[in-house]
């Protein structure tokens, strides 16, 4: 982490943890956790990035597609 190639990585890094988390907050709506007790809230957390997840990996299907019919 001190060298330039470190200090790179931890920039990459946070800024991508941020974009998630602000992605849920500001186009999602979870703003805050709904659920009381560690794994109950575990739980909602995981439901919540299982979510996040199906709707970039959606977005890059969709985005394929287009792709793919436009070539033909």
């Amino acid at each position: 982490m001190i060298s330039e190639g470190g200090k790179k990585l931890m920039y990459k890094k946070d800024n991508k943890t941020k974009e998630t988390f602000g992605d849920l907050k500001e186009n999602i709506g979870h703003d805050r956790l709904y659920r009381r007790g560690h794994d109950n809230v575990q739980m909602e957390m995981y439901l919540v990035a299982m979510g996040h997840n199906i709707r970039k990996y959606h977005k890059r299907k969709m985005k394929q597609k287009r792709r793919d019919q436009e070539d033909v």
